[in-house]
């Protein structure tokens, strides 16, 4: 039995001798309001089975870091961010410049809005923007009462504004330490002025 565990205890000390090179680390920024950081969302780590494998709470400056990540090829994640609205309030950065920009938007005045804006502007997650979600602002805005189905306005993210927002992002094949940022848009709020931090 003494051999034995001498043996196991061998074959452990060589595989920790040898730097254990297919240990990764993910790290990155969580932003928000055109770089502004987002502190305490919670960044989790999925397994392509949709497992949780690690998760990291965003520091003051909206970094975070998951450390010794096993990686080689068809090594495949996926990250999820969230941020409890909760924390700066529903109505954060809500107000009737919003409504002035998804106005503008629906009749073809000015600039387009992004993939991500106009998605921030879908209140009511119709899949589409519309003066229904005029109308829901505004009550929202003027804190009169509204159908009680209306989801709650929560933070979307992404990575590039005008491919829109995601619910998961994946890292294919991690071969190596990876910087994976994420930037966020509060639902409501088109022109990025919710404050992100507690």
């Amino acid at each position: 039995m003494r051999i034995l565990i001498l043996f196991m205890t061998t074959i452990l000390l060589a595989i920790d001798a040898s730097g254990q090179s297919n240990l990764f680390t993910i790290s990155g920024r969580v932003e928000c309001g055109q770089g502004a950081p987002m502190d305490n969302a919670i960044v989790w780590l999925l397994d392509s089975a949709g497992r949780q494998v690690d998760m990291a709470i965003t520091a003051p400056d909206g970094a975070y870091s998951i450390d010794s990540v096993p990686g080689g090829v068809e090594m495949n994640y996926e990250i999820t961010v969230a941020y409890d609205p909760s924390i700066s309030g529903e109505l954060n950065g809500i107000s009737t410049f919003d409504m002035v920009l998804i106005s503008r938007h629906i009749l073809g005045i000015g600039n387009p809005l992004s993939a991500v804006q106009v998605q921030a502007g879908d209140v009511n997650q119709s899949k589409t923007l519309t003066t229904f979600d005029l109308v829901l602002l505004r009550r929202l805005i003027l804190q009169l009462d509204i159908a009680v189905d209306v989801p709650p306005l929560g933070w979307l993210f992404y990575q590039d504004e005008n491919a829109g927002t995601q619910s998961t992002f994946t890292i294919k094949d991690l071969l190596e330490d990876t910087v994976f940022n994420v930037s966020a848009i509060k639902r409501g709020d088109i022109n990025w002025s919710a404050i992100c931090r507690p």
